[in-house]
């Protein structure tokens, strides 16, 4: 269901994204993006968005546009990060595991979903990897203590979108009842660790010696 509070959260992240490819393009460097989370955005949105014909219901021009600005744009920065600016990304630092989480979200998925079908437990594993996908940026940050003042923006909007949605459940919950357990439970991880991320920066102003070893998140 597309409610004023959804169509502003799903702005919000479609300007995140293209936000982060302009300034990137515009810098020309991805120095401080943490390219281990746009993979694993990009995981995210390819295992959700696989089969838009899935949902009758929801097949809408709306949707599918959606669904093709977010896969397009996260494979892209990807692209960008691993490709033309490839000497600018960070990947002395960058260094997060990512199966440390992807296998995880993977298991769960298989067992804790709506429907054992292939696209269900895509969807679910796609819900639980996007709640922790920002652990790279998380750990980056804390190792490098350096965060650009655009890339400051791109994370409020994240940020921002985050917040939307949940307003967006809360409404949807109010008016009908309706509520999704998964999203709902990962959608707070997900806030959480938005506010946390948040708050280290928040301390980041008051040092002016970059330290670029660090080795835990934190």
């Amino acid at each position: 269901m597309l409610t004023g509070y959804r169509l502003l959260a799903d702005s919000f992240h479609a300007f995140a994204m293209l936000y982060l490819l302009f300034n990137i393009w515009r810098t020309k460097s991805c120095f401080g993006v943490s390219g281990k989370t746009q993979i694993l955005y990009f995981a995210v949105f390819a295992t959700r968005y696989a089969d838009p014909v899935t949902f009758p219901g929801t097949y809408t021009v709306y949707n599918v546009l959606m669904k093709i600005l977010f896969v397009s744009a996260t494979l892209i920065t990807v692209m960008v990060m691993h490709g033309i600016y490839r000497k600018t990304y960070d990947r002395e630092n960058d260094t997060f595991y990512n199966e440390l989480l992807v296998l995880p979200c993977f298991v769960t998925a298989l067992f804790v979903n709506y429907r054992m079908e292939p696209f269900e437990v895509m969807w679910a594993f796609s819900i639980f990897l996007e709640a922790v996908a920002i652990l790279p940026q998380m750990d980056l940050i804390c190792k490098t203590f350096h965060v650009e003042p655009w890339f400051k923006c791109y994370l409020l909007l994240l940020g921002s979108y985050r917040a939307l949605y949940v307003i967006h459940w809360i409404d949807r919950y109010g008016q009908n009842g309706l509520y999704d357990p998964l999203a709902l439970i990962s959608g707070g991880i997900q806030t959480v660790l938005f506010v946390l991320l948040a708050l280290r920066i928040a301390t980041l102003k008051h040092r002016n010696v970059r330290i670029v070893t660090v080795s835990t998140i934190c």
